[in-house]
């Protein structure tokens, strides 16, 4: 078993929780297999487990933090070691989506809500 798929395994229950708040666009199944095919990222401490995942744009290299699971503060923790790894690979900026409830929050330095998205099913 990998350490991903260890980690995977041990944050399943929030991450699924995460997933199914996103919208329900993937499954755990299709994170494991992002991870293993290196198309996301999987960052942990003690409580808390963020996936990052890179997007290609046409002007930008993005490292986002697609889902996070656990201690808000660890997620903190570790945004900086995630972000250096991310412009160790030629990413422009960082983002994040998370409920409305991360924007009011003290932010760590640099990060600052820019958009709000909404959802509506078809």
């Amino acid at each position: 078993m990998t350490t991903h798929s260890t980690e995977l395994l041990r944050f399943a229950s929030g991450l699924a929780k995460a997933l199914r708040m996103a919208g329900a666009t993937h499954t755990l199944a299709d994170v494991a297999q992002m991870l293993d095919e290196e198309r996301a990222q999987i960052w942990a401490l003690d409580n808390t487990c963020v996936i990052t995942e890179i997007i290609e744009l046409p002007q930008k290299r993005v490292l986002n933090f697609w889902l996070a699971t656990g201690n808000k503060e660890e997620v903190f923790m570790l945004a900086p070691r995630i972000c250096e790894w991310g412009k160790s690979v030629g990413c422009d900026f960082a983002m994040a989506n998370g409920r409305r409830g991360w924007a009011r929050t003290n932010l760590p330095d640099g990060w600052r809500p820019i958009m709000t998205t909404l959802f509506k099913e078809l």
